[in-house]
């Protein structure tokens, strides 16, 4: 037994040294070493040839404590999230429907066609009977009330106020993220939307200039200012495409992207579970899964709902746009035409906000890629000296 005694004190004291010697900036040779170290202590053992209940134990506690050693994760890597870790995966190849030349053609060319065919003296004026119709329609059908309550504020606001609620909790959770593709996407919206076609109450620059050059009346002499384009038209077209097309797969990412996380994070932590008890993996999960369970379940349903609107981004967008014209038009606010124009024009700065931030995002990934491979290669030159 003596004998056995001063085995064990040696090899602890071999154990460490080896924990003394460890090199703090290579914390994964550190753990080789000491897994060596553990190792070679078994052999000695074996080679020794304990036998009994003294050399089974010491063989036994070793080999055990080699497990736990390597099965627990460093002090040096936190179990919780960080900030960069809650950035989707994928917002560096961030790819929309509408990020294409083709959709900010169309839009231009459906304003540009609006805009000859109601103002150029040798035009056909196709949109004429359409305009004048609907009016003389709205005028015999529709009580004044009825027009200023349902068409003129609830039919006119409902979508554009709703979108703009959600790029303000877009932005706020952007800001709370390690993403920079998520700011840069929010300020050039919030940029377009300030100077271009946003606010509806006064008119922006980019609006106010469209208003003045064509200088059109309204259908009602109860509006005052210029008709052509529809500024609500164009305001909830560019408020809620932006955020279905761009806003929302930047900030939150897809429901493709977060599956792909998952699996990732779940074969991380099969990983970092091997060598451990049972019991200790359930009184870990156990900790922590009454506390918050509920709050993750929160999360879990809002995203869900965020991606199914992804998902709809097409038929949401034509349907917000549809409800909007119908409430102009039925509030006898703005010809049929000056819808048609407002939305075409929105269309393509949508289009050219998505086209953008797909540019950024490439930028960003080649930035990635290479900060990537110039850590690949300082790690290969550690390696070699």
């Amino acid at each position: 037994m003596n004998c056995l005694h001063t085995q064990r004190q040696a090899l602890g004291h071999r154990l460490r040294t080896h924990q003394r010697v460890r090199p703090p900036a290579r914390p994964r040779a550190a753990s080789v070493n000491k897994e060596a170290a553990v190792q070679a202590a078994v052999e000695v053992l074996a080679s020794q040839k304990i036998s009994g209940d003294g050399g089974s134990d010491a063989l036994a506690s070793l080999q055990e404590s080699a497990v736990v050693d390597t099965a627990l994760p460093s002090p040096s890597s936190p179990s919780s999230p960080s900030l960069a870790s809650s950035t989707p995966a994928a917002t560096a190849a961030f790819s929309s429907p509408i990020a294409h030349p083709a959709v900010f053609v169309s839009g231009l060319v459906l304003y540009s066609v609006v805009a000859v065919d109601v103002f150029h003296p040798d035009s056909a004026h196709l949109l004429q009977p359409l305009d004048s119709g609907l009016h003389e329609w709205v005028l015999s059908n529709l009580d004044p009330g009825l027009r200023r309550a349902l068409f003129g504020t609830v039919l006119s606001n409902g979508w554009l106020l709703a979108a703009t609620i959600g790029w303000i909790f877009t932005t706020a959770t952007a800001m709370t993220r390690n993403n920079p593709l998520g700011w840069q996407a929010c300020a050039l919206g919030w940029l377009l939307w300030v100077h271009f076609v946003g606010p509806v109450e006064h008119d922006p620059t980019l609006m106010d200039m469209l208003k003045q050059s064509f200088g059109r009346l309204r259908p009602s002499p109860i509006h005052r200012t210029a008709s052509f384009p529809s500024g609500h038209t164009a305001a909830d077209v560019m408020t809620v495409g932006a955020l279905l097309f761009v806003l929302l797969p930047v900030v939150y990412g897809s429901r493709q992207q977060q599956q792909g996380q998952q699996q990732q994070e779940g074969q991380q932590q099969e990983q970092g579970e091997q060598g451990q008890g049972q019991g200790q993996r359930q009184a870990a999960g156990s900790s922590g899964s009454s506390s918050g369970g509920a709050v993750a379940g929160f999360a879990q349903a809002v995203k869900d709902k965020i991606y199914a609107a992804q998902e709809h981004a097409g038929p949401l967008l034509a349907a917000s746009a549809a409800t909007t014209v119908v409430g102009r038009v039925g509030a006898d606010a703005h010809w049929l035409s000056d819808t048609l124009a407002g939305g075409g024009l929105s269309l393509a700065l949508v289009s050219g906000l998505a086209m953008a931030t797909a540019q950024l995002a490439q930028r960003q990934q080649q930035q990635e890629q290479g900060q990537q491979g110039q850590q690949g290669q300082g790690q290969e030159g550690q390696q070699g000296q």
